[in-house]
């Protein structure tokens, strides 16, 4: 039973959401990690990124309704170290990259084009190649 709530209640929350893709994406650390946007072609998009609290917290913006694309980095950046190490292109696609990843980079990643019918959500998780015992 708890577990049939539980399935419906991230159903609707998908819906709500009106989630049209997304990855889990596992990337080792000190790598790049690619997080893509295809398909959201709303001129206004954003990239977010789930706080502890549950909250989206914008990290990037692009506006492309004008004669130029506007893209802009967001205070979320600071808040999850982030400023310098996620950079998002300003065309259609709109991927984001992490570069030098790190632990806690781990989380889920939103990319949003509201009014465009969509938004795609990634869940990044980093690894350690190695693992030194004493």
């Amino acid at each position: 039973m708890m577990v049939t709530t539980l399935l419906h209640l991230m159903v609707a929350w998908s819906l709500f959401l009106n989630i049209v893709g997304g990855a889990n994406i596992t990337v080792q650390m000190g790598r790049s990690a690619t997080l893509p946007c295809t398909g959201i072609t709303n001129v206004f998009r954003e990239w977010q990124r789930l706080d502890t609290g549950d909250t989206w917290v914008q990290l990037i913006t692009l506006y492309t309704g004008g004669s130029t694309p506007d893209l802009q980095e967001k205070a979320g950046l600071d808040t999850f170290n982030l400023r310098g190490r996620f950079t998002a292109t300003a065309d259609d696609d709109f991927t984001a990259t992490i570069t030098n990843t790190r632990a806690i980079d781990d989380g889920r990643y939103l990319c949003d084009g509201s009014s465009s019918g969509g938004q795609i959500v990634h869940t990044l998780l980093t690894y350690c190649k190695y693992l030194l015992y004493k």
